[in-house]
């Protein structure tokens, strides 16, 4: 199961946060010109940076809204923890959850 955010909170996100880019999205629903999605070689023409647990920014602030799957929001939350200890800039991420 997954659940979108409307249009106005990623505005508000981008506004407030400085949001930029969405760890789980495609080229169907990805309200940024660049974000993470499942399958690199299909979706890096639109814009992806492939897949979220090998994306490695060491600053930024980031939308999350995974797929509601216990084990892959487990591997995403200890990724994003794994991004943060490491981070040499300023780091957040605005994670969606059922």
């Amino acid at each position: 199961m997954q659940a979108s955010i409307p249009p106005s909170m990623h505005d508000a996100l981008r506004a407030h946060f400085g949001v930029s880019l969405e760890l789980c999205a495609s080229p169907l629903n990805a309200r940024y010109r660049r974000f993470c999605s499942a399958y690199l070689d299909v979706d890096e023409v639109f814009g992806s940076f492939g897949d979220c647990l090998k994306f490695e920014p060491d600053a930024g602030s980031f939308e999350v809204n995974p797929p509601f799957d216990p084990v892959f929001m487990g591997a995403v939350c200890g990724h994003m923890e794994r991004l943060l200890a490491n981070a040499s800039g300023a780091m957040s991420f605005a994670v969606i959850v059922p």
